[in-house]
């Protein structure tokens, strides 16, 4: 039997974040979800209805990050992500999605709360 080899170049980590997407068919429509994991690349995500590939969503996604006191803010990040696969589950969808146009500073936030997470 042929072993998978995995094609992700980032740590991914389990995390339930608010997420608000935008666009697709629905364009005018927008729908909140969560998070089931994030990586610095994309996120896996509950959905109610399947989205097609390659859609592309206006993403909002809500970060909890520790600041230098080791206090806990919230921090928005706002990106272009696209649905790289949407797979069935008993009761809703996961889709994954890649962030496509994110800025220096959203990247650097997710980057920060995943190496957060992957080492405690």
């Amino acid at each position: 039997m042929k072993q998978a080899t995995e094609r992700r170049k980032t740590v991914r980590v389990p995390a339930q974040l608010a997420v608000q997407l935008s666009g697709g068919a629905d364009a005018g429509q927008s729908m909140t979800s969560e998070t089931v994991n994030i990586s610095e690349g994309g996120m896996y995500l509950r959905v109610p209805n399947p989205i097609e590939v390659l859609t592309k969503l206006e993403t909002t996604l809500v970060l909890p990050v520790r600041n230098r006191r080791g206090q806990v803010k919230s921090e928005v990040v706002n990106c272009t992500s696209v649905v790289v696969r949407c797979d069935k589950e008993p009761r809703d969808y996961r889709i994954a999605c890649y962030f496509l146009d994110i800025d220096k500073k959203s990247k650097e936030l997710i980057r920060s709360f995943v190496e957060e997470r992957s080492s405690s």
